[in-house]
C-alpha cells in the first residue's frame, strides 16, 4: 500500500516577543514618585507673597467687597496656573513642552506680580479719595472686658427672647432625646443663669423668682425679658477695675469677676445655639435667620 506524503506546512512566521523593559519603567516611576515628593517650583514662593498681600490689602481696608478684593482673584489665578505648570512637569508628555509652558507662564505670572502689587497699594488710597467709607475710631477702649460683654447684651437679649416666643406654647415641652431637657427648661434655665451671674458680677442682690419648667409659656419668657432688664441694668455701673477680685461660683469653685464676665457672655452664645436648633427640630427658623424686612 502506497503511503500519500504528507504536506509539508511551514510554520508560521509569529514575531518575537518583545520583552518589556521592567527595569527601566521601575526606574521611570521611581524617578516619578521623587520628583513628586521634591519637586517644588519656585513660583510658589510668589503665590505665598501674593497670598499674603491679599490678606493684608483686606485687612487694611476693612471691607471684603472692596478694590482689595481683586486681589485675591488674581491670587487664585496664580495659583490655578502654579498647578498647571507642576502638573505639566510631572506629566511625561508635557515635559517635552515644558520649556515653553513654563517660559509663557512665568510670563503670566509675571504680569499678575505687577497687578496685583498695583491693586494693594492703591486700593487705600482710592477708597480714602472716595470717601465711600469712613476710618473707624480706633482709639483706646476705657474698659475693654466690661464693655464688650456690655456691647452684646441688646443682641442677645432680642434674638434670647424672640427664639423663646417663636415657639408655640404646645412645643415647649419638646425634648430631641428623652434624655435631653425640654424647650421649657432651657428658657428658665437661661433666666435663673443670667439672674445669678450678673448678681456675681455687681455684687447686687439677684430678684428673687420661683421658676419651673411645667410653668406656661408666657410667664417663662416674661421671667426671660425681666432677667435680661435685670442684667442690663446691673452691668451698667460695671467697669475693668476690679476684674481680678475673686468669688465663689459653681460649688463653691473661686473665679474672677473677669472669668464670671466671660462665662455670662458664653453662656448667651450656647444657650442661644440651643434654642435655635429647638426651633430648626420643629420647623421654625431662628430669629436671626429671618429673612429682613426692608
Amino acid at each position: 500500500m502506497r503511503r500519500t506524503p504528507r504536506r509539508r506546512t511551514t510554520p508560521r512566521q509569529t514575531p518575537p516577543r518583545r520583552r518589556k523593559p521592567r527595569r527601566r519603567a521601575r526606574r521611570r516611576r521611581l524617578r516619578r514618585k521623587k520628583r513628586k515628593r521634591t519637586t517644588t517650583s519656585p513660583a510658589d514662593g510668589l503665590f505665598f507673597v501674593l497670598s499674603f498681600r491679599a490678606a493684608a490689602a483686606r485687612e487694611r481696608a476693612g471691607c471684603p467687597n472692596c478694590l482689595s478684593a481683586r486681589l485675591v482673584c488674581l491670587t487664585r489665578a496664580a495659583a490655578r496656573l502654579l498647578a498647571a505648570e507642576r502638573e505639566s512637569m510631572l506629566s511625561g508628555s508635557g515635559r517635552k513642552k515644558a520649556g515653553r509652558r513654563t517660559e509663557m507662564i512665568w510670563k503670566r505670572l509675571a504680569w499678575f506680580a505687577v497687578a496685583a502689587m498695583a491693586v494693594a497699594a492703591g486700593a487705600p488710597a482710592q477708597q480714602s479719595a472716595g470717601g465711600t467709607s469712613a476710618s473707624p475710631n480706633l482709639s483706646p477702649v476705657a474698659n475693654p472686658v466690661s464693655a464688650a460683654v456690655k456691647a452684646q447684651l441688646p443682641r442677645f437679649s432680642k434674638n434670647m427672647v424672640a427664639a423663646a416666643e417663636a415657639m408655640p406654647a404646645e412645643k415647649y415641652n419638646f425634648k430631641p432625646i428623652p434624655e435631653m431637657n425640654s424647650f421649657a427648661h432651657l428658657v428658665m434655665h437661661i433666666a435663673q443663669s443670667n439672674n445669678g451671674l450678673c448678681s456675681k458680677i455687681s455684687d447686687t442682690a439677684a430678684p428673687d423668682v420661683k421658676l419651673a419648667d411645667t410653668d406656661p409659656k408666657d410667664k417663662l419668657v416674661a421671667a426671660l425679658k425681666a432677667s435680661f432688664e435685670y442684667c442690663s441694668a446691673a452691668l451698667e455701673k460695671v467697669d475693668d477695675s476690679k476684674l481680678g477680685d475673686q468669688m465663689m461660683l459653681f460649688g463653691n469653685r473661686p473665679f474672677s469677676r473677669a472669668a464670671v464676665l466671660i462665662i455670662l457672655s458664653d453662656d448667651w452664645y450656647d444657650h442661644y445655639g440651643a434654642q435655635a436648633t429647638y426651633l430648626r427640630l420643629n420647623g421654625i427658623l431662628p430669629p436671626t435667620a429671618q429673612p429682613r424686612k426692608d
